[in-house]
This record gives structure tokens, sequence and C-alpha cells, in this order.
């Protein structure tokens, strides 16, 4: 969804084909190669977007455990909790012209706005209600977007805004009476020639993730003593819009021509025999079908078998 704001006039002269304020880098990232890295305000729709001067990418994910400690062990028994993601980024904002610095900082102010959430109207001037939490929602081609096409959901603590004051900044005086309200030193303007973001995403899963199993049973056959039945597992992701093309990083197919990772699948089958003499029914004993160097062992099946194909 494009963004609902009016732009100002400088914004506007782009717009209508002159981009004369873009350095090269900016035209060749922004509006060619369309590089660009955007950022959403949920509640709202708005949005703003960014050449993409990245300094810093970093996507973290860190998987949480409770470890208990018991007396006379030497490991913790450890409890799966979770997994959380992070994303951090950190990008340049360069400008080559006062008009261009202009519209560098009308973004960045858009940007800032989208830390505050979405109110309900006050109708008889009491305590205002908020209506939706300011979420956001980033994007930067097939590696800051989730498994179905949008950008990543989620909520930022914050953003930093470090002008780089070695590159200088663009300043202009306005004098008092010319109507723009100038009062003494605060009629100087000052635009930075470059300065830095960086944010920290905390993402919020929209799909189901993680893996499930389904397992079938062939009936038992009776033969040489011994009752034989096949187990089927068959394990695949827990949403089936999820595979290994497009969860965490989309990678786009490759036409005819598909390279051998492209052509496995994002499913995993293992078949297990079992065996059960007659006389004997506490008496299992497992092995892979097929036979092979896996053996046989008593007692119950696998829960994570290996080497499955």
């Amino acid at each position: 969804m494009a963004d609902n704001t009016k732009p100002p006039a400088f914004k506007q002269k782009a717009q209508n084909g002159n981009v004369s304020m873009y350095s090269e880098g900016s035209r060749q990232l922004f509006t060619k190669e369309r590089q660009n890295l955007v950022i959403s305000h949920v509640p709202t729709g708005f949005k703003v977007s960014f050449p993409a001067f990245l300094d810093m990418l970093s996507d973290a994910y860190n998987s949480n455990w409770n470890a208990e400690q018991v007396y006379g062990r030497m490991d913790p028994i450890a409890t799966f909790m979770n997994t959380r993601r992070a994303l951090a980024v950190a990008w340049n904002v360069p400008a080559d012209s006062f008009e261009h610095a202009q519209e560098n900082l009308w973004k960045l102010n858009q940007l800032m706005s989208f830390l505050y959430p979405l109110y309900d109207e006050s109708s008889g001037g009491g305590a205002t209600v908020i209506n939706q939490g300011p979420l956001v929602r980033v994007s930067f081609g097939n590696l800051i977007k989730n498994s179905v096409g949008t950008g990543l959901l989620g909520y930022v603590n914050g953003f930093t805004f470090d002008p780089v004051l070695e590159h200088g900044m663009f300043n202009r005086q306005r004098k008092p009476g010319d109507g723009t309200g100038a009062i003494g030193s605060q009629s100087n303007e000052y635009y930075p020639k470059t300065f830095r973001l960086n944010f920290e995403l905390n993402v919020l899963h929209e799909h189901d993730l993680g893996f499930k199993v389904k397992e079938t049973r062939s009936p038992e056959q009776y033969g040489s003593g011994v009752y034989q039945q096949t187990v089927s597992r068959k394990y695949s992701f827990n949403d089936s819009r999820t595979n290994f093309t497009n969860y965490p990083y989309t990678i786009p197919g490759s036409g005819n021509r598909r390279p051998e990772w492209e052509n496995k699948k994002s499913l995993n089958t293992q078949n297990i025999k079992i065996t059960k003499k007659a006389k004997d029914p506490n008496s299992v004993a497992v092995a892979k079908a097929g036979g092979g160097s896996g053996g046989s062992s008593k007692g119950q099946l696998p829960v994570n078998p290996e080497g499955q194909t």
C-alpha cells in the first residue's frame, strides 16, 4: 500500500521525473535496480523507502531452554521453550544536494512516527484508547521477507538517528518576518549530508513453524513364527506453505535448469519394520526396512530417527 501523505514540493519534483537531486549511487539503487529497504506502519499503512546503502545486517535465531539442575546428575534436564528471531539493520542515508537532504529528513520524520500507535478518536475529551499497537513490516529483497511473499512483521524498540558530522551539513538561514516563524538563533536550518539509521526488529511469526509426523502401519503378517508389520513415518513442515526454499530466506525457482538442491523435497520418509515373536509377545525387535548396518534393537520405536531419505 502506498503512503497516503502528500509529499512536499521537493519530493513532488522527484515524482515528476526530475531526479537530479539524487546522487548517481542513489539513482542506481533506488530508481533503477529497486534495491530498497521498505518499512511499513501496519496500523495506518504508511510506508517509507530508503536506498539500500546497508551498513549492517544481522539475523539472530535464539532457542530458549529451561535447564533444570538435578542433584547427582552431571547434565541438566533441558526442556525446550521457544525459538526467537531478531533482525538488526543499519544503513546510511546520503544526500548530495540541499533538496535531497530535505527529502531525507522528511523520510526520517515519517519513520519516527511509526513508533506510535493508532488511537480511537476521542469523542468527549476523555482518555484516549489504543486501537492497535505500532507494529511494522520490513522488507528487503529475498533476505527480509516472510514465506508468503510480504515483509517481516514485528515490533521495534526504537530507531537510532546518527548524523555523520564529519560529512558536514547543508544549512540555510531564515529571516524573521518571512512567514516561517524564525526567531533569533532558531532561524538556522540544518540538514545532514549523511546520517545513519539502525533498529532491531523482533520478528512475529505469521505461520506455524517446526515439523509434523504422519505415521501409517501396514496390516500384521504372520510367518515363520513371528508377526511382522511395517511402520511408515512421513516428516514434513507444520505449515504446508513453508519449505526449504522460502523460509527463512526466499530462493526463487531457477526455471528449466533446476540445481540439485532444488530437487530435494521438503518431505522425509522412513520405513520401520517391526517383528514380534508369536511365543513371546513382549519381545519386539525393531529394524529399518531393507536391513542394513542398523541391525535391530529391543524396545520402543525411535522418536528421532536418523539417516532417513
